[in-house]
């Protein structure tokens, strides 16, 4: 095998690798879940906004430990405001929605409607 026919295979492999790398991160670390919002709420710090989706359930959750079960807005977000006031009127239109969370914290990434 030539040298020219070497560094292709080497190529190939690591443009496999990367792709398989890319498709295996994004899914480990986040995750897109999707229903009607069925519980919001404050939490006692008084700064935390949490909420719950239908069909979901976890209670390893670490963006707000009174409440390990539930998914939490990030303050810190330039949208956190429109974020919120997304939630409140996806709540009250009774509408599913879909989150994008950081699987490890259950913070909230994205958020969209559904329909």
């Amino acid at each position: 095998m030539g040298v020219l026919a070497k560094k292709g295979v080497i190529r190939a492999l690591r443009i496999a690798l990367a792709i398989v790398l890319t498709c295996t991160a994004s899914t480990t670390w986040a995750a897109w879940h999707h229903g009607k919002i069925t519980q919001l709420g404050f939490g006692y710090d008084g700064s935390t906004v949490t909420f719950i989706i239908s069909g979901w359930e976890r209670s390893n959750c670490t963006c707000y430990s009174p409440w390990p079960n539930q998914m939490c807005l990030d303050r810190n977000r330039a949208t956190f405001k429109e974020e919120f006031a997304w939630l409140l009127r996806a709540r009250a239109m009774d509408v599913e929605v879909q989150a994008h969370i950081d699987e490890a914290s259950c913070r909230v990434v994205a958020l969209f409607e559904v329909g």
